[in-house]
């Protein structure tokens, strides 16, 4: 019987592994793929910026074009002044002067402003680019360590399976047949420790008599709260 029992706790070992093989194969390509997203994003932000940046020069340039023409057409009313005759031609050219110094200055304003804003976006954008190459410098190991666990989860599973074969060609077809049937009602956990006189896998305080007849390890025996199979852990 004891036997038995360690063949049982053998192959409760290897199907703990082969879930948490399983688990890993669900779970690793999410975990992967936030690693990479979160590069992305920034990623995204930087290009984003330079986008913006391009359109702010495109449009800083325009403003230049614009601030010259009404610069050119400053000078030319300016020099109209030396050429009336009349107080009429007077007021109308100076009107024109006042206009153009108001296009001027609504023109510099303008391209200081976008001037401003470049400079702050640049800024920010030098800060992203640090922010991405220390996420990457954090990220693409953390990511590259999972892909090659991913890559690896199937000839670990091959080797449990393997392992599992071997052991439940020795064991007896009914004891194999119970262990199985707790197995899939628990969740996959068919054979637990005792733990502090409880059963580890409900944490039900089992009788004395019951912990000594498991001590002895001369049948299977179950708790009768969970109906988990239980064994004796020297360390317990």
């Amino acid at each position: 019987m004891r036997e038995t029992m360690n063949m049982l706790m053998k192959l409760q070992e290897i199907d703990n592994n082969l879930n948490r093989l399983n688990n890993s194969k669900v779970d690793l390509p999410g975990k992967i793929e936030t690693l990479k997203e979160q590069v992305r994003d920034v990623e995204e932000t930087i290009v984003e910026g330079e986008a913006k940046l391009k359109e702010l020069e495109k449009g800083r340039r325009l403003e230049e074009i614009e601030l010259e023409e009404a610069q050119d057409e400053l000078k030319k009313y300016q020099q109209q002044l030396y050429k009336i005759k009349t107080n009429r031609e007077y007021d109308a050219i100076q009107a024109e002067i006042d206009a153009q110094k108001a296009r001027v200055a609504e023109q510099e304003e303008n391209i200081l402003n976008i001037m401003t804003t470049s400079e702050e976006l640049t800024e920010t954008m030098q800060e992203r680019a640090e922010e991405l190459a220390q996420l990457k410098a954090q990220n693409a190991p953390q990511w590259e360590q999972l892909e090659r666990e991913l890559g690896s989860i199937e000839d670990k599973m091959a080797v449990e399976q393997d392992r599992r074969k071997n052991v439940t060609a020795r064991m007896d077809k009914e004891i194999l047949a119970t262990y199985e049937r707790i197995r899939m009602g628990k969740n996959g956990l068919a054979i637990v420790a005792i733990r502090k006189r409880a059963c580890g896998g409900c944490f039900t305080t089992l009788p004395p008599q019951k912990i000594q007849e498991v001590r002895r390890t001369n049948m299977i025996l179950t708790c009768e709260n969970c109906g988990r199979i239980l064994y004796w852990d020297e360390t317990s």
